[in-house]
Protein backbone atom coordinates (compact mmCIF):
# COMPACT_ATOMS: atom_id res chain seq x y z
CA UNK A 1 0.00 0.00 0.00
CA UNK A 2 1.32 3.45 -0.93
CA UNK A 3 2.11 5.68 2.05
CA UNK A 4 0.81 9.22 2.46
CA UNK A 5 4.36 10.51 2.04
CA UNK A 6 4.64 8.68 -1.27
CA UNK A 7 1.34 10.12 -2.45
CA UNK A 8 2.48 13.60 -1.52
CA UNK A 9 5.77 13.25 -3.39
CA UNK A 10 4.52 11.37 -6.45
CA UNK A 11 4.96 13.42 -9.60
CA UNK A 12 3.51 13.06 -13.03
CA UNK A 13 4.07 14.85 -16.31
CA UNK A 14 1.58 15.21 -19.18
CA UNK A 15 3.57 12.90 -21.47
CA UNK A 16 4.47 10.28 -18.84
CA UNK A 17 2.29 7.31 -17.98
CA UNK A 18 1.24 7.60 -14.33
CA UNK A 19 1.52 4.71 -11.91
CA UNK A 20 -1.60 2.95 -10.79
CA UNK A 21 -2.39 0.35 -8.12
CA UNK A 22 -1.97 -2.57 -10.54
CA UNK A 23 1.52 -1.48 -11.64
CA UNK A 24 2.62 -0.82 -8.06
CA UNK A 25 1.32 -4.19 -6.86
CA UNK A 26 2.94 -6.14 -9.67
CA UNK A 27 6.23 -4.29 -9.26
CA UNK A 28 6.36 -5.08 -5.54
CA UNK A 29 5.57 -8.75 -6.21
CA UNK A 30 8.47 -8.94 -8.68
CA UNK A 31 10.83 -7.21 -6.26
CA UNK A 32 9.78 -9.57 -3.45
CA UNK A 33 10.44 -12.60 -5.69
CA UNK A 34 13.85 -11.29 -6.84
CA UNK A 35 14.99 -10.28 -3.35
CA UNK A 36 13.67 -13.42 -1.65
CA UNK A 37 11.27 -11.69 0.76
CA UNK A 38 7.95 -13.10 -0.46
CA UNK A 39 5.25 -13.43 0.64
CA UNK A 40 6.11 -10.20 2.46
CA UNK A 41 6.24 -7.27 0.05
CA UNK A 42 8.47 -4.19 0.20
CA UNK A 43 6.94 -0.83 1.00
CA UNK A 44 7.13 2.15 -1.35
CA UNK A 45 8.21 5.08 0.81
CA UNK A 46 8.40 7.55 -2.04
CA UNK A 47 8.05 7.63 -5.78
CA UNK A 48 9.03 10.39 -8.17
CA UNK A 49 9.91 10.91 -11.79
CA UNK A 50 13.60 11.13 -12.62
CA UNK A 51 14.17 14.71 -13.77
CA UNK A 52 13.84 15.13 -17.51
CA UNK A 53 12.58 11.60 -18.12
CA UNK A 54 9.63 9.25 -17.70
CA UNK A 55 11.56 6.80 -15.53
CA UNK A 56 10.05 6.37 -12.08
CA UNK A 57 12.32 6.26 -9.05
CA UNK A 58 10.89 3.97 -6.39
CA UNK A 59 12.33 4.37 -2.88
CA UNK A 60 11.62 1.10 -1.08
CA UNK A 61 11.93 -0.31 2.42
CA UNK A 62 12.66 -4.04 2.22
CA UNK A 63 11.14 -6.46 4.76
CA UNK A 64 13.03 -8.58 7.28
CA UNK A 65 15.37 -5.66 8.17
CA UNK A 66 17.06 -5.78 4.78
CA UNK A 67 17.31 -2.02 4.56
CA UNK A 68 16.35 0.32 1.76
CA UNK A 69 16.66 0.22 -2.01
CA UNK A 70 16.09 2.58 -4.91
CA UNK A 71 14.74 1.05 -8.12
CA UNK A 72 14.01 2.55 -11.52
CA UNK A 73 10.84 1.61 -13.41
CA UNK A 74 10.95 2.03 -17.20
CA UNK A 75 8.50 4.41 -18.91
CA UNK A 76 6.49 1.50 -20.32
CA UNK A 77 6.34 -0.09 -16.82
CA UNK A 78 7.96 -3.27 -18.17
CA UNK A 79 11.44 -3.18 -16.64
CA UNK A 80 12.70 -2.42 -13.15
CA UNK A 81 16.39 -1.99 -12.38
CA UNK A 82 18.56 -1.00 -9.40
CA UNK A 83 20.86 0.99 -11.70
CA UNK A 84 20.17 3.55 -14.39
CA UNK A 85 23.27 4.90 -16.08
CA UNK A 86 22.82 8.38 -17.55
CA UNK A 87 25.01 8.74 -20.64
CA UNK A 88 24.80 12.54 -20.41
CA UNK A 89 26.43 12.61 -16.96
CA UNK A 90 29.54 14.74 -16.56
CA UNK A 91 31.51 12.29 -14.44
CA UNK A 92 34.29 14.73 -13.62
CA UNK A 93 31.75 17.14 -12.21
CA UNK A 94 29.97 14.36 -10.32
CA UNK A 95 33.25 13.08 -8.85
CA UNK A 96 34.21 16.57 -7.74
CA UNK A 97 30.82 16.99 -6.08
CA UNK A 98 31.15 13.71 -4.19
CA UNK A 99 34.72 14.56 -3.23
CA UNK A 100 33.61 17.90 -1.79
CA UNK A 101 30.80 16.19 0.13
CA UNK A 102 33.14 13.57 1.60
CA UNK A 103 35.66 16.17 2.70
CA UNK A 104 32.96 18.35 4.26
CA UNK A 105 31.51 15.37 6.12
CA UNK A 106 34.98 14.41 7.36
CA UNK A 107 35.45 17.93 8.76
CA UNK A 108 32.26 17.43 10.77
CA UNK A 109 32.87 13.85 11.96
CA UNK A 110 36.66 14.00 12.47
CA UNK A 111 37.47 10.42 11.40
CA UNK A 112 41.09 9.21 11.56
CA UNK A 113 43.27 10.78 8.88
CA UNK A 114 46.82 10.25 7.69
CA UNK A 115 48.86 12.59 5.52
CA UNK A 116 48.84 16.25 4.63
CA UNK A 117 45.41 17.88 4.66
CA UNK A 118 46.49 20.31 1.93
CA UNK A 119 47.38 17.46 -0.46
CA UNK A 120 45.78 17.73 -3.88
CA UNK A 121 44.43 14.18 -3.66
CA UNK A 122 42.07 13.04 -0.90
CA UNK A 123 41.43 9.31 -0.50
CA UNK A 124 38.37 8.39 1.58
CA UNK A 125 38.56 4.71 2.48
CA UNK A 126 35.69 2.54 3.77
CA UNK A 127 37.35 -0.43 5.45
CA UNK A 128 36.73 -3.47 7.66
CA UNK A 129 39.32 -4.81 10.12
CA UNK A 130 38.30 -8.43 9.41
CA UNK A 131 38.35 -8.08 5.62
CA UNK A 132 41.47 -9.73 4.11
CA UNK A 133 41.36 -7.46 1.05
CA UNK A 134 41.34 -4.45 3.38
CA UNK A 135 44.44 -5.77 5.13
CA UNK A 136 46.19 -6.14 1.78
CA UNK A 137 45.10 -2.70 0.64
CA UNK A 138 46.19 -1.11 3.94
CA UNK A 139 49.74 -2.33 3.29
CA UNK A 140 49.51 -1.02 -0.25
CA UNK A 141 48.47 2.46 0.88
CA UNK A 142 51.06 2.47 3.64
CA UNK A 143 53.81 1.69 1.14
CA UNK A 144 52.53 4.35 -1.23
CA UNK A 145 52.49 7.03 1.47
CA UNK A 146 55.98 6.05 2.58
CA UNK A 147 57.27 6.39 -0.98
CA UNK A 148 55.24 9.52 -1.76
CA UNK A 149 55.07 11.65 1.40
CA UNK A 150 52.55 14.47 1.30
CA UNK A 151 50.91 13.42 -1.96
CA UNK A 152 47.62 12.09 -0.57
CA UNK A 153 45.39 12.83 2.40
CA UNK A 154 43.85 9.58 3.67
CA UNK A 155 40.51 9.51 5.54
CA UNK A 156 39.48 6.26 7.26
CA UNK A 157 35.84 5.24 7.62
CA UNK A 158 34.64 2.06 9.32
CA UNK A 159 32.43 -0.20 7.23
CA UNK A 160 32.22 -3.54 9.11
CA UNK A 161 30.46 -6.12 6.97
CA UNK A 162 27.62 -8.18 8.53
CA UNK A 163 29.34 -11.54 7.91
CA UNK A 164 32.46 -10.54 9.87
CA UNK A 165 31.86 -11.47 13.50
CA UNK A 166 34.50 -9.34 15.23
CA UNK A 167 34.74 -6.42 12.79
CA UNK A 168 32.35 -4.15 14.72
CA UNK A 169 34.12 -4.78 18.03
CA UNK A 170 37.43 -3.96 16.39
CA UNK A 171 35.96 -0.80 14.89
CA UNK A 172 34.69 0.36 18.30
CA UNK A 173 38.11 -0.33 19.82
CA UNK A 174 39.80 1.70 17.10
CA UNK A 175 37.38 4.56 17.70
CA UNK A 176 38.28 4.69 21.39
CA UNK A 177 41.99 4.51 20.63
CA UNK A 178 41.60 7.39 18.16
CA UNK A 179 39.65 9.44 20.70
CA UNK A 180 42.54 9.22 23.15
CA UNK A 181 45.32 9.67 20.57
CA UNK A 182 44.54 10.12 16.85
CA UNK A 183 48.09 9.14 15.86
CA UNK A 184 47.83 5.91 17.88
CA UNK A 185 44.84 4.85 15.80
CA UNK A 186 47.13 4.18 12.86
CA UNK A 187 49.38 2.07 15.06
CA UNK A 188 46.28 0.12 16.11
CA UNK A 189 45.21 -0.09 12.46
CA UNK A 190 48.55 -1.52 11.33
CA UNK A 191 48.86 -3.78 14.40
CA UNK A 192 45.46 -5.41 13.95
CA UNK A 193 45.72 -5.84 10.18
CA UNK A 194 49.13 -7.48 10.62
CA UNK A 195 47.55 -10.03 12.98
CA UNK A 196 44.24 -10.39 11.19
CA UNK A 197 44.66 -14.05 10.17
CA UNK A 198 45.25 -15.13 13.77
CA UNK A 199 42.51 -12.94 15.27
CA UNK A 200 39.13 -14.36 16.27
CA UNK A 201 36.10 -13.19 18.22
CA UNK A 202 37.48 -15.11 21.20
CA UNK A 203 40.96 -13.58 21.22
CA UNK A 204 40.24 -10.06 19.96
CA UNK A 205 40.36 -8.63 23.48
CA UNK A 206 43.75 -10.27 24.03
CA UNK A 207 44.99 -8.67 20.82
CA UNK A 208 43.82 -5.27 22.02
CA UNK A 209 45.49 -5.75 25.41
CA UNK A 210 48.67 -6.71 23.60
CA UNK A 211 48.44 -3.51 21.58
CA UNK A 212 47.91 -1.43 24.72
CA UNK A 213 51.09 -2.84 26.20
CA UNK A 214 53.17 -1.91 23.16
CA UNK A 215 52.04 1.70 22.63
CA UNK A 216 53.08 4.54 24.88
CA UNK A 217 50.53 7.22 25.69
CA UNK A 218 47.42 5.02 25.58
CA UNK A 219 45.90 4.61 29.04
CA UNK A 220 43.89 1.45 29.59
CA UNK A 221 41.53 3.07 32.10
CA UNK A 222 40.60 5.83 29.66
CA UNK A 223 40.14 3.26 26.90
CA UNK A 224 37.82 1.14 29.07
CA UNK A 225 35.81 4.22 30.10
CA UNK A 226 35.37 5.08 26.44
CA UNK A 227 34.31 1.54 25.51
CA UNK A 228 31.72 1.54 28.32
CA UNK A 229 30.22 4.81 27.06
CA UNK A 230 27.79 5.35 24.14
CA UNK A 231 30.52 7.16 22.18
CA UNK A 232 32.05 4.29 20.14
CA UNK A 233 28.66 2.97 19.04
CA UNK A 234 27.46 6.47 18.13
CA UNK A 235 30.65 7.20 16.22
CA UNK A 236 30.56 3.83 14.44
CA UNK A 237 26.95 4.39 13.40
CA UNK A 238 27.94 7.69 11.80
CA UNK A 239 30.44 5.82 9.63
CA UNK A 240 27.90 3.11 8.80
CA UNK A 241 25.27 5.73 7.91
CA UNK A 242 27.84 7.46 5.74
CA UNK A 243 28.45 4.15 3.98
CA UNK A 244 24.73 3.75 3.31
CA UNK A 245 24.59 7.15 1.67
CA UNK A 246 27.35 6.12 -0.75
CA UNK A 247 26.02 2.56 -1.14
CA UNK A 248 29.02 0.80 0.35
CA UNK A 249 28.30 -2.93 0.09
CA UNK A 250 31.84 -4.31 -0.05
CA UNK A 251 35.25 -3.44 1.30
CA UNK A 252 37.60 -1.90 0.61
CA UNK A 253 35.68 0.80 -1.22
CA UNK A 254 37.49 4.09 -1.68
CA UNK A 255 36.97 7.46 -3.28
CA UNK A 256 39.97 9.21 -4.84
CA UNK A 257 38.93 12.86 -5.10
CA UNK A 258 35.36 11.59 -5.29
CA UNK A 259 35.93 8.87 -7.90
CA UNK A 260 34.82 5.49 -6.65
CA UNK A 261 37.11 2.44 -6.73
CA UNK A 262 36.76 -1.09 -5.35
CA UNK A 263 40.36 -1.62 -4.30
CA UNK A 264 43.40 -2.31 -6.45
CA UNK A 265 45.43 -5.39 -7.35
CA UNK A 266 48.78 -3.66 -6.88
CA UNK A 267 50.37 -0.50 -5.52
CA UNK A 268 51.19 0.42 -9.12
CA UNK A 269 47.49 0.43 -10.05
CA UNK A 270 46.68 2.53 -7.00
CA UNK A 271 49.51 4.94 -7.84
CA UNK A 272 48.20 5.31 -11.40
CA UNK A 273 44.73 6.24 -10.11
CA UNK A 274 46.22 8.74 -7.65
CA UNK A 275 48.44 10.23 -10.35
CA UNK A 276 45.43 10.70 -12.65
CA UNK A 277 43.62 12.64 -9.91
CA UNK A 278 46.77 14.52 -8.95
CA UNK A 279 47.38 15.77 -12.48
CA UNK A 280 43.69 16.68 -12.89
CA UNK A 281 43.88 18.83 -9.74
CA UNK A 282 47.29 20.39 -10.41
CA UNK A 283 47.45 24.12 -11.25
CA UNK A 284 48.85 23.38 -14.73
CA UNK A 285 45.96 21.03 -15.55
CA UNK A 286 43.52 23.70 -14.40
CA UNK A 287 45.09 26.27 -16.75
CA UNK A 288 46.85 28.22 -14.02
CA UNK A 289 50.43 29.35 -13.91
CA UNK A 290 52.87 28.08 -11.34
Amino acid sequence: MLSALSMANAQTAPDCTPLDAVVRSHTLQVVARMTGTEPVLPIIDREELLAGSCYWQLFLTLPHNRGHQVLYLSPDHRFVSPVLWDLTTDFNKEDAKIGDQLRTEAEVDHPPTRGTESALVTVVLFSDFQCPYCASFSRMVGQYQKDNPGKIFLVFRNSPLPMHKWAKDAARAGICVARQDPAAFWQFHDFLFARQKETTSDNLEDRIKEFMQTVAGIHTDKYLDCMASPYPETRLNRDIDEGKVYRIHSTPTLFINGRRHAGFASVEEFAAAVDASFHAESPVAQGETK
